[in-house]
């Protein structure tokens, strides 16, 4: 199988540069890009605010502010870098897209473009043309104006059986076989159910599912600066940072590179196997809110990773957009097996910006948070609502093998009870 993934930047001088506004200036070999405004949070929770950063080895970021002395970090020590002045950006300009799942479990947005030889490119708004080969590729779900997360979980629930690809039209029909061939305007599958090549038009499409084999990981060092680079439209992309430049990021991946420009960044994560985002964990344990009513027997709120309850959106506490953590409705329950590894555990936790819909208190969502460590109530908050800020909260699980967040209606009902734990991680 030919994995090479093959990646051109195109720059979109005319929109993003009115759009961002962009001002780049070079003092002493330093780079200070504003926006945005960066912050670096360490393993311990501290934080630091500069307004540039740069890579001084393969395994240090420098943290780069006018008039400061710069301050390097061991990315064995990083927790995440933030980039606050960004705006989140819209995939596409308008109407519908996709959101496409690589095997290597990068995620891109945008729109399909052209048709390729055994696969077909894609154009995302941040960093422009990108050709895929099939066998790249684990899902594409349809996104847009109207679709939000909850129609989109037929992907998560749908088990590939028997090897094949499977396509999910809106209708709730399903077809399945070998898919080959995909353009913006239809898809065309080799059915076995059909036992028939069979097109579909894209705008009856929902999701399809392609059969490919899990990407084996590539062995890194834990002291380099392997990184997962989330960007403003919620595409992810995992690589080793090579070099940071006036303009961007170098992103190496495989045999090709991403040139991420630096308005396009919202958060970076390292590899370091020191600090793990539950977000990228699967839990042991869930439970989840069954609604009582009749009519919607067996409905559940399903918790989302890095992502608001009912959209595409990052999760967003009084305006803040988070583009790591668990959002879930309350009366949920999360358990995470740790094995005695880990020493901490961090998050910012309110409600999301999902519940603030109503003019008072009984229109509004109320929660509280609990967590507990081998069945141990280690942490309460007091009840959120409407009004009440995010609060940044660590405790001590030295040892613990079992973690479990619990998000609870706070005794008045469950209307719009919408929570984040943002930025939720442990640490070893």
């Amino acid at each position: 199988m030919n994995m090479r993934l093959l990646r051109r930047y195109t720059p979109r001088n005319d929109i993003l540069g009115t759009i961002f506004a962009i001002i780049i200036i070079l003092f002493d070999g330093y780079i200070y890009a504003t926006p945005p405004e960066i912050q670096v949070t360490d393993i311990d929770g501290r934080v630091f605010e500069g307004d540039g950063i740069r890579v001084e080895s393969n395994s240090q970021i420098t943290l780069l502010s006018k008039g400061v002395t710069p301050t390097s970090f061991s990315c064995n020590n990083l927790a995440g870098i933030s980039f606050h002045g960004n705006p989140v950006t819209q995939f596409l300009q308008a109407g519908v897209g996709f959101r496409i799942t690589l095997v290597n479990q990068d995620v891109l947005y945008g729109a399909i473009s052209d048709t390729a030889k055994n696969g077909f490119a894609v154009y995302n708004s941040l960093i422009g043309k990108i050709s895929l080969n099939f066998e790249q590729i684990s899902a594409i779900e349809r996104v847009g104006d109207g679709e939000s997360s909850l129609s989109l979980m037929i992907v998560d629930a749908v088990r590939k059986a028997e090897r094949e690809d499977t396509i999910f039209l809106i209708s709730g029909d399903v077809d399945s076989g070998v898919v080959i061939s995909l353009s913006s305007e239809s898809v065309s599958i080799r059915s076995t159910l059909y036992n028939q090549d069979r097109a579909y038009k894209i705008s009856d499409v929902r999701a399809i599912n392609l059969f490919s084999f899990p990407a084996t990981p590539e062995k890194t060092a834990n002291d380099n600066l392997d990184a997962s680079v989330y960007l403003t439209d919620s595409s992810r992309l995992n690589g080793l940072i090579s070099q940071t430049i006036p303009t961007g990021i170098t992103l190496i991946q495989n045999n090709g590179g991403y040139q991420v420009p630096i308005q396009g960044v919202s958060f970076i994560s390292f590899k370091n196997n020191r600090c793990i985002y539950l977000s990228d964990l699967e839990p042991a344990d869930v439970k989840e809110y069954v609604s009582p009513d009749e009519k919607a027997v067996g409905f559940l709120w399903h918790y989302q990773k890095d992502r608001g309850l009912f959209s595409q959106k990052p999760i967003s506490i009084k305006d803040r957009k988070y583009f790591k953590g668990l959002a879930m409705h309350a009366n949920c329950e999360l358990a995470y097996k740790l094995d005695g590894l880990y020493q901490k555990f961090f998050a910012t936790i309110g409600l999301t910006d999902e519940s603030v819909k109503g003019e008072n208190d009984e229109l509004s969502g109320s929660v509280r948070f609990v967590i507990y460590a081998d069945g141990k109530k280690v942490y309460e908050s007091e009840v959120f609502k409407k009004d009440s800020p995010p609060k940044d909260i660590s405790i001590d699980i030295k040892g613990a093998k079992e973690l479990r967040l619990v998000v609870s209606d706070a005794g008045d009902g469950y209307i719009l009870d919408r929570a984040a734990w943002a930025l939720a991680r442990v640490i070893r």
